[in-house]
């Protein structure tokens, strides 16, 4: 299996290949497999939302915990990674302290607000 901090660091790469009809894969989902904690599982979930990734994932959800069936059908999420303009969040900032696999990476990914959800009138107002 290939190293998922690896994935994430070669996405910036193919970002300008990214959108309607020509989306980046970076790998499945493995949220609710191969022992991720619950905080890992949401970090996965969180970059391939912004990555307006494939969400695929690896397994059954009628077999994993509720947990991790929570993570993967949250709406806000979901709605962040298939917005209608498809673009694929970029890095802004990357630690250089850390070594090449525990750096801190802050992203962003302009999307098409949905005026009608609450979670985006809280942001809006910050």
């Amino acid at each position: 299996m290939q190293n998922k901090g690896t994935v994430i660091f070669s996405q910036d790469d193919f970002a300008q290949y990214a959108g309607p009809g020509n989306w980046n894969d970076p790998d499945m989902l493995i949220i609710g497999n191969f022992a991720l904690s619950r905080d890992q599982s949401r970090v996965q979930m969180a970059v391939w939302s912004v990555l307006a990734a494939p969400l695929i994932m690896s397994n059954d959800l009628r077999d994993i915990g509720s947990e991790f069936v929570d993570i993967l059908t949250n709406k806000n999420v979901i709605k962040i990674n298939q917005d209608p303009i498809g673009h694929q969040g970029r890095r802004v900032f990357q630690d250089k302290v850390r070594n090449k696999l525990n750096k801190r990476q802050i992203r962003k990914k302009p999307f098409f607000p949905d005026l009608s959800t609450p979670w985006w009138h809280d942001i809006k107002r910050r």
